[in-house]
């Protein structure tokens, strides 16, 4: 066969499956390394909506809840973490900035999360 090689001990080694096996691989890594990142935003995503809501509903100071926040996030073990919290016009918006670390040392991705919650309260007839 043109594909295959012999050693002394007359194994074959197949040229397929030396090219296979490093694709699989690197396929399944990406994959996992994809799942990994994902799952950072979604962890963010509601770490943003938990933060409004605290502020919104619980009348957390904006100082304390960005401080849970930032925790949070630490223990997600993001990177570069920026954390903006405003309350303007009724409404308490949570912007998050951070850095998902990847597999391989120096690999991250830029993960963005916002949540906007309205500010519950009694109003006056």
């Amino acid at each position: 066969m043109a594909f295959e090689t012999r050693d002394e001990q007359g194994m074959v080694t197949t040229i397929a499956l030396v090219w296979a096996f490093p694709l699989v691989l690197v396929l399944m890594l990406l994959t996992v390394q994809t799942a990994l990142w994902q799952q950072s935003n979604e962890s963010t995503i509601a770490v943003a909506q938990t933060g409004a809501a605290d502020v919104a509903r619980s009348h957390l100071d904006i100082a304390t809840a960005r401080h849970e926040v930032t925790v949070a996030l630490s223990n997600l073990h993001l990177t570069q973490i920026d954390v903006q919290l405003t309350s303007q016009g009724g409404d308490v918006t949570v912007a998050i900035t951070a850095d998902a670390p990847g597999i391989l040392i120096g690999t991250h991705v830029r993960i963005h999360a916002t949540a906007t919650e309205p500010i519950e309260g009694w109003r006056s007839p």
